[in-house]
């Protein structure tokens, strides 16, 4: 029990597997553990609270700037790739209803993270005092539950699991949103502690981003209103890695590619995209993509938040022949592949790549790769609005409307606007 971080009820399920006809439960294991002065496995309120603490910064890594349908894509993606056995997109997306039952997701919450540190079978509630300390500092994070008294004494008392049995006794809406759980625990037992513990944080981090989503009160960042305010954001920006997962790099590179490709001349695929939008389902060659109304050409960009290496180009080179591959048949509706001219622009803060420029080919499709920094790329749009009689307007409503606006969205963590708050802060660009 101790060296394998089992608890009784998993105990229980393994002696009951290995003797044919008996059937024990964690009390008896608890008693019997008791008896042999054996450390008997318990969750504390303080061990919640550092759970919560850790999901609240590690959910900026796992979901960045994702919009709801790109966070339940993630979470998907994660659970099959573990393991989980049931359909994981219908069962999952129903837990993430805006309008679940928040005493049903106190108890999951409770149940994953009671996985953080005990091989426990979910569904078994009650072994850990799910009356005490421990599930009462989970229900203070939970910032729409509003009835008075215990989620577990009001939803759960005197359930021996979160079961079928449980779940069909509640009524209407409360009902179907036990049953998912059900499904969910079900699922997730079956799974092998490490992998199930791994989801288990999955679960909990975007339980916390939607909690803090629903009671935060964000601090917008202001809009630019001239020339001089856009360039010195930018210029803030571009100075070093904004520690953001690369959400502000990609909102940097959707405001000034947008310049160097307006509207009238060129259609847009991309722009606004989460930096975890998979290219290959949105058919995309870089995060954001440019096609020539006119002639048989597009530009691509890809944001790089750090140092770019060669096998971040193999990868993403790799990726825009499964694109090619899909794309074809429409491109090649309105010229042969040879006619086609398709460029894609690598921006980063530094690279380590072999070569800053480079012709390919992929699928009979001729691919200009360049690298360029970020200071290049505003310096190639400072002088597009050159030509423009009316530039510093443009350049004021390319920053509002694909850099600050999008980051005052609901979907982007304040974690990621208090990155630009510090730069502007800051007297002087930050070259950490």
């Amino acid at each position: 029990m101790k060296h394998e971080r089992m608890s009784c009820a998993q105990v229980a399920r393994v002696l009951s597997a290995s003797v044919r006809g008996a059937q024990y439960n964690w009390e008896q294991v608890r008693s019997l553990a008791r008896s042999l002065r054996i450390t008997i496995p318990t969750v504390t309120s303080e061990e919640v609270l550092r759970v919560v603490e850790r999901d609240q910064t590690e959910q900026i890594a796992r979901f960045a700037d994702g919009t709801a349908d790109i966070e339940l894509q993630l979470l998907v993606e994660a659970a099959r790739a573990l393991g989980f056995s049931e359909d994981a997109s219908a069962t999952l997306e129903r837990l993430f209803d805006p309008d679940f039952d928040p005493a049903v997701m106190i108890l999951l919450r409770f149940l994953l993270t009671v996985c953080e540190y005990f091989d426990h079978p979910l569904s078994v509630l009650y072994e850990f005092s799910p009356r005490g300390d421990a599930l009462a500092a989970l229900q203070e994070e939970n910032p729409q539950y509003e009835a008075t008294g215990s989620a577990a004494l009001n939803i759960a008392k005197g359930a021996f699991a979160l079961d079928a049995g449980w779940a069909w006794v509640r009524k209407g809406k409360r009902r179907s949103d036990a049953l998912a759980v059900v499904q969910l625990l079900e699922g997730m037992e079956a799974m092998h502690y490490p992998a199930r513990r791994e989801l288990a944080a999955w679960l909990r981090q975007l339980i916390v981003r939607l909690h803090e989503r629903y009671e935060s009160t964000p601090q917008l960042l202001r809009l630019a209103t001239t020339e001089a305010e856009a360039l010195t954001l930018l210029d803030r920006l571009i100075a070093s890695p904004t520690r953001s997962y690369g959400a502000i790099e990609q909102r940097i590179v959707d405001a000034l590619s947008t310049i160097l490709h307006p509207s009238d001349e060129w259609s847009s695929r991309g722009r606004g995209d989460s930096v975890f939008a998979s290219n290959l389902s949105r058919k995309k060659m870089g995060d954001c993509e440019y096609t020539n109304r006119e002639y048989p050409t597009i530009v691509a960009y890809e944001a790089h938040a750090g140092v770019l290496a060669d096998s971040y180009v193999g990868d993403h080179l790799g990726s825009l022949e499964r694109v090619l591959k899909i794309r074809s048949e429409d491109l090649e509706t309105q010229r042969a592949a040879e006619d086609w001219g398709i460029a894609v622009l690598f921006v980063a803060h530094q690279s380590r790549v072999s070569s800053t420029h480079q012709l390919t080919c992929i699928r009979d499709y001729s691919v200009e790769v360049e690298i360029i920094d970020y200071n290049e790329m505003l310096e190639r749009t400072r002088s597009k609005l050159d030509t423009y009689a009316a530039g510093p307007q443009r350049l004021v409503a390319a920053v509002n409307d694909n850099l600050i606006g999008p980051l005052n969205e609901a979907w982007t963590p304040q974690t990621i606007r208090d990155r630009v708050l510090e730069r502007l802060d800051a007297s002087a660009p930050d070259k950490s």
